[in-house]
């Protein structure tokens, strides 16, 4: 399950904006949105205002499944592959190309050879969805919205959903703890953190408060840089978390 819901596209014209959106499903199709064909305005439209992705929350992770990535021994986890978000349409395996973030990626540059924009260069976080504006997404201190909060002995022993007609359940203790968005700013200011998030400086996890090292090859020189989070810097940087 990828989230449920299509993300709005934010087809307001071209150029830099403080507004950013994201996306809480891939929706990563090969030539097509929405029963129309892709152009390249279209492309750089999406581009220029989804800039980030929601790659996991309480209802599943979205990243990559063990279908579409058979030798990645993660791609199993917490992941919702049942049906759409109510189960009134069970899942099929041609469906998982377009709802994970791994494809889209891939799936980007192949749109952007075709058409000379990528409409899926986005960058990727993790959120609750609880809606209670808590911070709480650790294995032992979970806390939800609904009936199944808490950690006692049989707080997620009842069905989450159940569809008679096509039979899909799903159970409370299906439902994960997660996730987290970690947003490198130049300091811990509204403006700033969005900033970042404009820039893509993001990266998600199911839970953990992890630090990230990242490698990248220079297009100009050629140079493998290695990236320590959080990094030397003349420019203070923080690292900031947020979950809902």
């Amino acid at each position: 399950m990828d989230g449920g819901h299509a993300g709005e596209d934010r087809q307001r014209g071209a150029g830099p904006s403080r507004t950013t959106a994201t996306s809480a499903t891939a929706s990563c199709f090969h030539g097509r949105g929405f029963g129309k064909k892709l152009d390249k305005a279209y492309a750089a439209t999406r581009a220029n205002w989804e800039r980030l992705y929601e790659t996991t929350q309480t209802k599943g992770t979205s990243e990559a499944h063990p279908f579409l990535s058979p030798n990645d021994e993660f791609a199993a986890f917490e992941i919702w592959d049942k049906s759409n978000l109510d189960g009134s349409v069970p899942k099929k395996k041609e469906m998982l190309e377009f709802e994970y973030a791994r494809s889209a990626l891939r799936n980007g540059l192949m749109l952007e050879a075709r058409l000379g924009a990528n409409p899926y260069k986005f960058g990727l976080v993790g959120s609750s969805d609880a809606h209670t504006g808590l911070s709480a997404m650790e294995e032992d201190n979970f806390l939800r919205q609904d009936r199944a909060a808490g950690t006692q002995p049989g707080a997620h022993d009842k069905t989450f959903f159940h569809d008679p007609k096509t039979g899909v359940t799903v159970m409370d203790w299906e439902v994960g703890a997660s996730g987290y968005a970690a947003v490198w700013a130049t300091e811990n200011t509204r403006a700033a953190i969005f900033d970042a998030m404009q820039r893509r400086e993001t990266y998600a996890t199911t839970g953990t408060r992890m630090l990230v090292r990242s490698l990248a090859v220079g297009s100009s020189s050629r140079r493998m840089q290695t990236i320590d989070c959080p990094r030397p810097s003349a420019t203070p940087r923080a690292l900031r978390w947020a979950a809902t």
